[in-house]
């Protein structure tokens, strides 16, 4: 089943323009009763395609779906199609022109399918600014549910004298972290860790000068916890839920830290949801 979407206010025009040339495409590769989620990214000009959901006639990508990918990638500015059954599995390639590249700051980073991105480049780079801003150019920092490294290259950027350590559930993310890292030779250290069950301790906390944080909408709460107890000078909040956010700020600012700034970025269009940015300091 493919459910038509006429008009969309937020997505890119480009976006919405390939929307019907896929499902003329997708059509005959999907049965009758089956639902099939269409991602669509687009990353410095190309774009980036992940089904999810049953696609072929058993459920997973034939010599059909193959085909119509290769079509595709031929008739359009698509440079990678991939898939997976559902949607917290890992993505499987199927035909790729290509690799997906973009810039962080200090690094060129090569895109696992299905990364996580910020929906605008403007909103992009407004965070940026606004984390790189309330950091310090020394010290040993790290980058906390660092995704692909938005925040991580521009952190290793703005250093005059220093390191970074990124933390990411994802494996491919952090993989593709470490191969830029080697590749540069930069003072970057990519580590794969489940911040939720696996928080940093006390002891690995207080071996940074700043850190910045940028959670999923639940928030950090456990991590939150031990910050709020930790000696780092300066930790920079990022969110895009106001309310996991106030409860977070609440808790730093229990515990010692001094509420510094705050910075709203509306980067999501025609909507209600905004983007926050706050800085905390350390009461001595």
């Amino acid at each position: 089943m493919i459910n038509n979407i006429e008009q969309c206010l937020i997505a890119d025009p480009e976006i919405m323009k390939l929307q019907p040339i896929l499902k003329q495409h997708l059509a005959n590769c999907i049965e009758r009763s089956n639902v099939v989620d269409v991602l669509i990214q687009k990353i410095n000009g190309v774009f980036d395609v992940v089904l999810t959901g049953p696609v072929g006639k058993k459920g997973s990508p034939d010599l059909s779906v193959m085909q119509m990918a290769a079509d595709l990638i031929q008739q359009t500015k698509i440079v990678r199609f991939s898939w997976r059954e559902k949607f917290h599995d890992e993505c499987d390639v199927i035909v790729e022109k290509e690799p997906v590249k973009i810039n962080f700051g200090a690094m060129e980073i090569t895109l696992p399918p299905a990364s996580f991105l910020q929906p605008t480049e403007a909103g992009e780079q407004a965070l940026i600014n606004a984390v790189v801003k309330a950091l310090p150019k020394t010290g040993h920092q790290a980058d906390l549910f660092c995704g692909g490294g938005t925040f991580t290259g521009p952190m290793i950027e703005n250093l005059k004298k220093g390191t970074v350590d990124a933390f990411e559930t994802n494996q491919r993310a952090i993989e593709a972290l470490d191969r830029e890292a080697k590749f540069k030779g930069l003072p970057l250290k990519a580590i794969e860790r489940d911040l939720f069950k696996l928080p940093l301790t006390l002891d690995e906390l207080n071996k940074y000068e700043a850190l910045v944080f940028d959670p999923p909408r639940a928030g950090a709460k456990n991590q939150v916890a031990l910050l709020a107890r930790s000696n780092i000078k300066t930790i920079v909040a990022v969110s895009c839920n106001p309310v996991t956010f106030a409860r977070d700020a609440r808790v730093l600012s229990e515990g010692g830290y001094e509420f510094d700034t705050i910075q709203m970025i509306d980067q999501f269009t025609q909507s209600h949801h905004v983007e926050v940015v706050g800085t905390f300091k350390k009461v001595i």
